[in-house]
């Protein structure tokens, strides 16, 4: 074998190296070798497969017979020739494959291909066999041991390929992914080139922003919260430190951000800076809400709390004094009536705290309705004929008792009796209604006064929002509760929309609720 003469083999080896080291995409190479290797030795078809996780193969390169129908199909693990060459990574010459039990015709009888011969050479990286190239049914004049070594040699030369196809693959996997979730990241993602202009932009900061890929410096820095001169100083301040942080409020986009700019050094032969924008708007509204609340709370409690320093004085007074004419009695009264009114808005602020935490627990008792009914009414009558206003009570006749937490279901009647008080002028008119609808138990309150504006109507039994439209303080967080104590009996609270005008406010409660194992059989009155 060393008397024949090498040079046709060496050229062509040489035109192999040269097609493999010139290629672009690794698909492309492999289909051109195995073009060019069934024009210079003329078998019927040449193919090869890629080795899969564990051991199954799949053909992506073929020329020759039926070679459309071969790209894409797949064998499993150690399954025919292919198979066998993959599993023990040695090469196979097969000259009569009907004579080898290795053999396989599933692919022949699903292309129509007559498979008589195979040449099958592992391609090996690394020790590890990635693919399996194929010489099927040779010339009969080619020398097939001259031919092997060539063919192993250039199975060898092309196996890197193969792997390289799959880390492509991976990288575009990657890059996919990770260019997704930087287009659909909910915050405004922007990367700027080192003279503060954009390069990229995911789709929120495009939509916030205004930027146009057509007109890429066409955009305003200010609406990131910054100048060109603060640029130049906030992006000094990220090389020394790797991100620097700030807010800003801009009337363009009327809401409130926190900005941060990351340095990127390795971004292109320059680098650049990540600028990421988070809208803090509902925080900055939340805790200017919250002090407001603390504001409107402080304001509530004082008022009481000023009725119960005034009743201690006079009552003082009276018996340092000897003073037999002040009527002490009536002083203790409005006094304890403040108490009342100080523990009732202190148990609302608190329970509806825990309802938000899901830490309330119900205790569930069988509750005589009329008398939950009147001891509401008692706790608000003074405040009613104070004001000269007429309140009536109108229970349909089936009601008796219902299961439910009884100081909850009061104080939310309280409370929507106090609102109509409160939002309702000298003289106006209130009606309770208690009746039965399917498995529900419904309450409502219903007057006649100033109503409740259009633009609240929605929000009423938000945190902070006070329903009424007169000039009437207070901490909204009455109808919260009421919400929330109603939710936690598996019932719902609504405004009628049609009562005009005034306001009717109607909760429902279940019938069914079970009654808790240590209060069942008791009737709270």
């Amino acid at each position: 074998m060393s008397t024949v003469d090498r040079s046709p083999e060496l050229q062509f080896l040489l035109k192999v190296i040269r097609s493999v080291s010139e290629g672009d995409a690794g698909h492309e190479v492999l289909q051109q070798l195995v073009h060019l290797i069934r024009a210079n030795w003329s078998p019927e078809a040449v193919s090869i497969a890629r080795v899969e996780a564990g051991g199954a193969v799949t053909f992506f390169a073929a020329s020759g017979g039926c070679a459309e129908q071969v790209v894409g199909l797949h064998l499993g693990s150690g399954a025919g020739i292919v198979g066998w060459v993959a599993a023990h990574a040695q090469p196979l010459w097969i000259p009569d494959v009907t004579a080898d039990a290795r053999f396989c015709p599933h692919i022949d009888r699903r292309t129509g291909f007559n498979t008589r011969s195979i040449l099958a050479v592992p391609m090996i990286v690394r020790g590890e066999v990635r693919g399996v190239l194929e010489f099927i049914n040779p010339a009969p004049e080619t020398d097939m041991q001259s031919v092997g070594d060539l063919v192993e040699a250039i199975a060898l030369l092309a196996a890197p390929i193969i792997d390289n196809i799959e880390l492509s693959r991976r990288a575009r996997h990657v890059e996919a992914r990770y260019q997704r979730l930087f287009d659909l990241n909910l915050d405004p993602i922007v990367v700027l080139s080192n003279d503060g202009h954009w390069l990229e932009a995911n789709q929120a900061a495009q939509s916030l922003l205004g930027l146009c890929e057509e007109e890429p410096s066409g955009f305003d820095l200010a609406r990131m919260g910054m100048t060109v001169s603060a640029f130049s100083e906030l992006s000094r301040k990220a090389r020394d430190t790797g991100v620097v942080a700030w807010k800003f409020s801009s009337s363009g986009l009327d809401r409130v951000m926190e900005a941060r700019l990351l340095y990127l050094p390795d971004y292109q032969p320059d680098g650049g800076y990540l600028w990421i924008g988070h809208d803090i708007s509902y925080q900055v509204d939340q805790a200017r809400a919250w002090q407001e609340l603390m504001q409107m709370v402080v304001h509530d409690l004082m008022t009481p709390l000023g009725g119960i320093q005034n009743s201690m004085e006079l009552v003082l007074a009276a018996w340092l004094e000897r003073d037999e004419t002040m009527p002490v009695e009536q002083i203790l009264g409005i006094g304890l009536r403040m108490v009342s009114r100080m523990e009732q808005m202190i148990s609302d602020m608190l329970d509806s705290a825990r309802f938000d935490a899901d830490e309330r627990d119900l205790s569930i008792v069988a509750i005589d309705v009329k008398a939950l009914v009147d001891e509401a009414v008692e706790t608000v009558i003074s405040s009613v004929r104070r004001r000269k206003q007429k309140l009536s009570v109108h229970l349909a006749p089936e009601i008796t008792t219902l299961n439910g937490d009884a100081n909850l279901l009061r104080r939310v009647m309280v409370n929507l009796l106090s609102n109509a008080v409160k939002y309702n002028r000298d003289g106006g008119e209130i009606r309770i209604d208690v009746s039965v609808s399917n498995d529900n138990m419904l309450f409502s309150v219903i007057d006649n006064g100033y109503g409740i504006s259009p633009e609240l109507r929605d929000h009423v039994f938000e945190l902070f929002v006070r329903g009424g439209s007169r000039n009437t303080r207070g901490a909204g967080i009455g109808l919260r509760f009421c919400k929330l104590a109603v939710e936690a009996h598996g019932g719902r609270i609504w405004l009628q929309k049609e009562v005009e005008p005034g306001a009717s406010f109607t909760f429902a409660i279940p019938r069914t609720l079970p009654l808790s194992v240590k209060d069942r059989g008791e009737v709270e009155r």
